[in-house]
């Protein structure tokens, strides 16, 4: 059987829903039901909300994470709620 993702492999969801042609809402349901099989696990990206731009730092598996201070390219002070987006890790790949 051809394995599709690998252990590790970060799992965007507006690829899934790009290529499942459904919404974000079906999209992140799909991933949730994936996860609690043990095959994803939530991480997150840090994204200004202000400048609409992805930060230039490491994904975050937990929002514990998130350092207390971090401020984007033009100066915004980010905050773990709003300045990050769920992704997913592959964390079994049988």
């Amino acid at each position: 059987m051809k394995k599709y993702w690998i252990k590790d492999q970060i799992v965007y969801p507006t690829y899934i829903k790009s290529l499942l042609y459904i919404s974000y809402r079906e999209t992140y349901e799909v991933l949730d039901i994936i996860k609690e099989l043990g095959i994803l696990e939530y991480n997150f990206e840090i994204y200004c909300s202000k400048c609409e731009k992805f930060q230039d730092f490491k994904i975050l598996r937990s929002l514990n994470e998130f350092p207390e201070k971090l401020y984007c390219e033009s100066g915004h002070k980010l905050d773990p709620l709003k300045d990050t987006v769920l992704i997913y890790r592959v964390i079994k790949d049988e």
